[in-house]
């Protein structure tokens, strides 16, 4: 925690990651924000087309043009090492199983924070922002947070999201015209590099030549709320969904993580009792440590207990559980036991995700059906014998088991 002042130009207090000279997220008097991280890809592969019979030349349209091999050594505590390391035009040769170099193709890498430098003037105009279109702006104009959201909050009762980082500009045409082998890795975009039309596209209003244009990436400013808990910028709102982007941002109209849709959920529940979100309110939903899965399952998976009497201990955890995640709550890692084990429980949902609803879908199990019963029946068991197998009591506290130890205390981490 740092507090920032040039006297008339900036009076900014808060943080920034180890190591670096900036501070990140905070507040001045009139706006504050923080960060999620955003789901945007910063890179993708390319695939270039060798010349044939030199594995250290490749195509670029008609033109030939040469792989470089740069010597690299590092001293390490075995003495020093050496290593080559490949270049392109577009980034380092990626060699590994699924991006073989052959004969035939070099797989590489296209980084766009490689040259990323706006940081530094990205968040000195942030700190010097008294609204959240001031902010939107400043981060429209550098585009230099290298993997994050912003979520800010200003004094006149304004709110934003935005995904305005550093991301490649490729389209939806772009990927349907140029995407070739695709067996990369998840999400993985992998490009022809060897056709000049499929390089990332260039846009003058970008902050920099491969960068999207801030026009094409997501943000919303409200009165009500905006948030993001580290998932796709689609429900940042979900009265407001944000729609029509390009692939490598997020997805869209897909079911959200737990700990999006318990975000909304609790927030939802402010706004239905026509409170405002002032110290108290953030407080209260910051520790009240609400296990939102268990609010959605709990109770049918206690009903399924009873058809197994060697479960009868975790079961009766389970049903003394206060369904929160204090220090105190008992059973709390048996059911995150269980839960881990449960992906397979989404084929016996009672109600699927829903488009129309995705914020309270899905939810409930078909309970009444033998294969969803054995399926809990067989997640409990994987969880319970992990935990005795750790050595761990099934009513341990939650703070006696996730906790860290500081000059020799044990502190409960809720």
């Amino acid at each position: 925690m740092a507090h920032l002042t040039l006297p008339g130009e900036i009076d900014f207090m808060g943080v920034g990651l180890i190591a670096t000279p900036r501070l990140a997220i905070g507040f001045n008097d009139t706006i504050a924000w923080s960060h999620t991280v955003s789901t945007a890809l910063r890179f993708t592969f390319f695939r270039l087309d060798l010349v044939p019979g030199n594995a250290m030349a490749y195509l670029v349209g008609d033109e030939e043009r040469a792989i470089e091999a740069i010597e690299v050594a590092v001293e390490t505590d075995a003495g020093i090492e050496n290593r080559t390391v490949y270049l392109t035009h577009l980034g380092p040769v990626v060699a590994g199983p699924n991006t073989p170099w052959d004969d035939q193709h070099v797989y590489v890498m296209r980084d766009v924070n490689y040259e990323n430098y706006r940081t530094g003037d990205q968040y000195a105009a942030m700190q010097r922002a008294t609204d959240v279109t001031q902010l939107r702006q400043a981060l429209a104009d550098h585009q230099g947070a290298a993997f994050v959201n912003t979520i800010a909050a200003d004094k006149a009762g304004g709110a934003l999201y935005a995904d305005m980082s550093a991301i490649p500009n490729v389209s939806v045409e772009l990927i349907s015209r140029c995407a070739v082998d695709q067996s990369a890795g998840a999400r993985i975009t992998t490009l022809n590099g060897s056709d000049p039309s499929c390089d990332w596209q260039v846009d003058a209003s970008a902050a920099a030549p491969g960068l999207m244009p801030p026009s094409q990436q997501p943000s919303l400013i409200t009165t009500t709320y905006a948030g993001n808990s580290n998932d796709s910028y689609w429900l940042s709102n979900p009265a407001m969904r944000l729609e029509g982007y390009s692939p490598i941002i997020g997805d869209e109209n897909a079911q959200r993580t737990l700990r999006t849709r318990s975000g909304l959920k609790f927030v939802e529940e402010v706004v239905a009792a026509g409170e405002k979100f002032d110290q108290a309110t953030v407080e209260n939903l910051l520790f009240s440590h609400r296990h939102y899965g268990a609010e959605l399952f709990l109770d049918e998976v206690l009903e399924v207990c009873a058809d197994d009497t060697s479960l009868a201990e975790a079961c009766a955890v389970l049903a003394y559980w206060d369904r929160q995640q204090t220090i105190e709550s008992r059973g709390a890692h048996v059911f995150n036991e269980f839960f881990s084990e449960t992906k397979q429980l989404s084929a016996y949902y009672a109600v699927p995700f829903d488009n129309a609803d995705p914020v309270h879908t899905p939810r409930g199990l078909t309970i009444n059906d033998a294969a969803t019963r054995e399926a809990i029946l067989a997640a409990l068991h994987v969880a319970v014998d992990r935990i005795t197998g750790a050595g761990i009591a099934l009513d341990a506290k939650w703070g006696d088991v996730q906790f860290e130890i500081r000059n020799g205390e044990k502190i409960g981490i809720p």
